[in-house]
């Protein structure tokens, strides 16, 4: 399943496979990471702002992963493609 997830977006989509099933729990997977991305930021004090400033702690994609551009949504299923490929899924 890790292959069907190419490492940059074919023709707009993250997901290269044949199975609907697979990509919808892909997905799910991906919305996961987002939320876990951003919990982990803003347990550490970031918050959102017009731009990534480490010094201020701002970040621009701390936001609901439906708000997030689909270039910025594929980073969440590299996580995940990676995750698989270390569990050898």
């Amino acid at each position: 399943i890790a292959a069907s997830i190419p490492l940059e977006m074919v023709d707009g989509k993250h997901f290269t496979g044949n199975d609907p099933q697979a990509e919808s729990v892909l997905d799910y997977l991906a919305v996961g990471e987002h939320l876990r991305w951003c919990a982990s930021h803003q347990i550490n004090g970031y918050r959102v702002g017009p731009r990534k400033q480490e010094d201020l702690k701002t970040h621009t994609d701390i936001v609901p992963y439906e708000e997030l551009s689909e270039p910025v949504k594929h980073y969440d299923w590299i996580v995940v493609k990676t995750t698989l490929e270390i569990l050898g899924k």
